[in-house]
C-alpha cells in the first residue's frame, strides 16, 4: 500500500494493552481477549506503528507505542502539531509481535515516556490507621513524594534522580520488570524536593 500520509500524522494498529509484567509473563493472547467493557475502561492502549508523517520524528514504522485510547480515528493520530504530545505516552522496547498476540523478551523490556512525561517510582506510605480501624485510601496525604526514574527529553526539570511531590491522585500506573510505577506529565509535579536530608 502506498499511503502518502500528513506531515504530521501517524497511522498504526492496535495490538492490546500496555503490559502488566507483574501479573502476566510469556504468551498474552489472554491479556488481550478481554471482554469490550474492560476495554472501553482502559485509557490507554498499545499499538504498532505502520507509517508515519515526514515531520514525525519521535517514533518511527515498527515502533510499539502506548497511546490514549480518546480521540483516535480509525486508526490513524490525526495530524496536528500535537499529535505526539496528545497521544502517545511512550514506546515500549523488548516487545515482540506474533501473528495473533505478543510476547515479551524479559531482558530486553523496557518502557521510555515520550516528551515532558516522566516515570515516578513513589515512596511507600505507612497506612492511615486510627484506633483499630484501617482506612487505607480513605484519608490521604495532600501530596505524594517519588523519585524520578526515567524521564523524556522534554522534561527539562524533572529529571532522573530528582525527588519530586505530587497529588495524590496523579498520575497512571505502570507495571515495569523492576517493580510499579507512576507516568506523570511534566507538568503534574508540584515542585522539586530539595535538602530532603536537613528536615529529618
Amino acid at each position: 500500500m502506498n499511503l502518502i500520509l500528513q506531515k504530521t500524522t501517524i497511522n498504526f494498529r492496535e495490538i492490546g494493552f500496555p503490559p502488566n509484567v507483574l501479573s502476566f509473563s510469556g504468551n498474552f493472547s489472554s491479556y488481550w481477549n478481554v471482554s469490550e467493557t474492560l476495554r472501553e475502561d482502559v485509557k490507554f492502549r498499545l499499538a504498532v506503528v505502520d507509517h508515519v508523517g515526514e515531520a514525525v520524528t519521535k517514533v518511527k514504522p515498527g515502533d510499539i507505542v502506548c497511546y490514549h485510547a480518546l480521540s483516535v480515528m480509525n486508526g490513524f493520530f490525526p495530524g496536528s502539531k500535537n499529535t505526539l504530545e496528545d497521544y502517545l505516552a511512550g514506546i515500549y522496547t523488548g516487545i515482540v509481535l506474533g501473528k495473533n498476540d505478543y510476547t515479551i523478551d524479559m531482558e530486553k523490556f523496557s518502557f521510555t515516556p515520550l516528551l515532558d512525561r516522566i516515570v515516578v517510582k513513589a515512596d511507600q506510605e505507612a497506612p492511615q490507621v486510627i484506633g483499630k480501624v484501617d482506612f487505607g485510601d480513605a484519608i490521604q496525604n495532600p501530596y505524594k513524594k517519588g523519585t524520578v526514574v526515567r524521564s523524556g527529553e522534554d522534561a527539562n526539570f524533572c529529571t532522573e534522580g530528582k525527588r519530586v511531590m505530587f497529588g495524590p491522585t496523579s498520575g497512571l500506573k505502570l507495571e515495569l520488570p523492576e517493580g510499579e510505577f507512576l507516568l506523570l506529565r511534566q507538568t503534574e509535579i508540584y515542585g522539586i524536593i530539595e535538602n530532603e536530608e536537613d528536615e529529618k
